[in-house]
């Protein structure tokens, strides 16, 4: 009996951390992964890379807490077995502020370590904002994670293809199965008109003297709010997520609010270096992720949607996408 021929549709963090676990954890399969781009130009390779549910429009919470745990201790077993300088995995200490003085505790908040209020005498310190927390939890920079993906995802027998489909349909005659993961691309793929970009714009600097992470909620009606991510070699201020934008150029006002947002928290960004600004495009979907198989083409698996998420969320999609095709694969073939 023939090997089960998997294609994925997309080279980004969901596409690759799907292939990998696919290839690996199926038996009698050959995986390839087709995309126009891979790392380092996908839209992971530029993001902060830190993990926490990030905008998500509508995915259940025992999902988004399955997922999100699911990814959580891969990062944490890469930190214990001494993987994660090779994986870009780093813990960081976070500290977001809110308006609301009742503002509820994130429901994830046991997951990440040592989650805890601020005091009423450390909030004084971010006024006017009226409430805030503190928690530690991972980076992970998709500039290394995904090239150690990839080799493991190859070393197992994977295959990539550099090449944009624009129909799935043609996949179909060559492929048992075909897994869709191509993000914001799925507006015109699917097509999805549920499907759309929450714009991120950061700007990159040089700054090591910064070891801990800050998140302070947008104002009302505002689509940015000041933050910042410490990655290894970098510190990534942001930023915007601006839906329905689907500009990739970075825009001046918004560069402005980011220098001059992260610089009232922190006066210390005034002199750092300036490395460079990206815009990226998350892939925002009303009622968030969409992980199923198609009504209309039995071979199609849809794993996209994962807006702010896609890291946070991608070694657990990975996982269910595994389970679903283990129950649509004939015994006989595994």
């Amino acid at each position: 009996m023939g090997r089960v021929r998997i294609a994925v549709v997309g080279g980004g963090v969901v596409g690759i951390t799907t292939a990998t676990r696919v290839q690996t954890e199926i038996p009698n399969v050959h995986v390839t992964v087709f995309s126009e781009d891979f790392t380092p130009d996908t839209t992971g390779d530029g993001a902060a890379g830190i993990w926490g549910p990030f905008l998500d429009q509508g995915t259940p919470p025992d999902k988004i807490w399955r997922w999100s745990k699911e990814t959580h201790d891969l990062l944490e077993s890469l930190w214990k077995e001494g993987k994660a300088p090779e994986a870009g995995v780093a813990l960081c200490n976070i500290v977001a502020v809110f308006w609301d003085p009742e503002a509820p505790p994130p429901f994830w908040k046991d997951i990440v370590y040592g989650f805890r209020l601020l005091t009423a005498e450390e909030m004084t310190r971010y006024s006017p904002y009226r409430r805030g927390w503190e928690y530690t939890t991972f980076i992970c920079e998709c500039t290394a994670f995904l090239p150690y993906l990839t080799k493991k995802f190859l070393n197992a027998g994977g295959e990539l293809e550099k090449v944009k489909i624009e129909d799935l349909s043609l996949l179909q005659a060559s492929h048992d199965i075909i897994i869709n993961c191509t993000g914001i691309g799925s507006s015109d793929l699917v097509p999805d008109p549920l499907v759309h970009p929450l714009r991120g714009h950061l700007i990159r600097v040089e700054a090591p003297w910064i070891k801990r992470g800050f998140f302070s909620e947008e104002k009302p009606g505002e689509s940015r709010e000041t933050y910042w991510i410490p990655n290894m070699e970098t510190v990534a201020l942001g930023g915007t997520f601006q839906a329905g934008n689907w500009s990739r150029k970075p825009d001046i006002n918004d560069s402005n609010f980011i220098a001059s947002g992260a610089a009232e928290w922190e006066p210390s960004f005034k002199g750092a270096k300036v490395l460079y600004e990206w815009v990226g495009l998350r892939p925002g979907r009303t009622g968030g992720v969409r992980l199923e198989w198609d009504n209309d083409h039995y071979q199609v698996l849809h794993n996209y949607g994962h807006a702010g998420s896609g890291i946070t969320y991608s070694w657990g999609c990975a996982k269910e996408v595994v389970q679903q095709i283990r129950m649509r694969i004939p015994r006989s073939r595994l």
